[in-house]
């Protein structure tokens, strides 16, 4: 038999989604990378040539610095 209804995520788990204080920040700083992985996320290869530019990496530095909590 096929379930019609969906059951909502908050009752399947019992409780409230909570987000815990954000400590660390991935940064990609291009795709280009000597591998060439399928399952990549960011679709990186030796053949790409995307990074970021000097105002990204700015505005980077600006968002690093204003999250103290961030580990370095």
């Amino acid at each position: 038999m096929i379930q019609t209804t969906l059951t909502p995520f908050k009752r399947k788990l019992n409780s409230s989604l909570t987000k815990k204080q954000i400590n660390v920040l991935q940064i990609n700083l291009g795709k280009r990378c000597n591998l060439a992985c399928n399952h990549c996320h960011v679709e990186a290869s030796p053949k790409r040539t995307e990074e970021l530019s000097p105002k990204n990496c700015e505005q980077l530095i600006e968002v690093i610095n204003r999250f103290r909590k961030l580990k370095l």
